[in-house]
């Protein structure tokens, strides 16, 4: 396995709480991380933590894990560790600045050789280049938010809280040694609404 450590910084002008809540809902990530299909089973700690099983998809794959808080300082910093599919940990620093703040994430990730292979070692890293580029172009949303009132926060708090988990509709080609499970559609007036996903079991 080969480790990697990418470091990102961005200036917002934003609410230093605001980008807080917003980039530490577990909800919110699926919109924020693009190869990151689906949320689920999330948990709200005491603390102000959480913890998830979160599903990547890299191609036609989907590595499978678990991630939770290690460490919060509220609108200072938050620690999230990675276990499983792709073994990460995220470190991510608030700090205010000016009339705004400055957000430092810095990603220190382990490529799963033994599930990919050395071949996909690179992959996984420019993958988790990829979040970190994305995750600090979350200015474009949070300008738009300048104004927002301690109200608004808790209302994005509310649409945004783990209660309600989020994914995207995707198929995957299993790892190897699993096996691809489908679940079917609802049928109407019988089965509670769901989402059709796919799921992986060990063989």
């Amino acid at each position: 396995m080969t480790t990697k450590k990418l470091p990102r910084k961005v200036d917002l002008n934003a609410p230093v709480d605001w980008v807080f809540v917003f980039l530490t809902a577990p909800g919110q990530l699926v919109e924020v991380m693009p190869s990151l299909a689906e949320v689920a089973n999330a948990e709200e700690k005491p603390d102000g933590g959480h913890s998830f099983d979160s599903v990547y998809k890299m191609a036609s794959l989907c590595l499978h894990g678990h991630s939770a808080t290690s460490m919060v300082e509220p609108n200072k910093r938050v620690i999230v560790k990675t276990t499983g599919g792709i073994p990460s940990t995220f470190d991510d620093g608030y700090e205010v600045v000016g009339k705004g703040m400055r957000r430092t994430l810095t990603i220190d990730d382990t490529s799963p050789g033994a599930v990919l292979g050395k071949l996909a070692e690179p992959i996984v890293h420019r993958v988790n280049e990829h979040e970190a580029e994305v995750k600090t172009r979350v200015k474009v949303k949070a300008k738009a938010r300048t104004r927002r009132s301690r109200s608004a926060t808790r209302r994005v708090r509310r649409r945004t809280g783990t209660s309600r988990p989020r994914a995207r509709p995707t198929r995957c080609r299993p790892t190897r040694g699993t096996r691809a499970v489908v679940t079917a559609s609802p049928r109407p007036g019988r089965d509670a609404p769901t989402t059709p996903t796919t799921a992986v079991a060990e063989r």
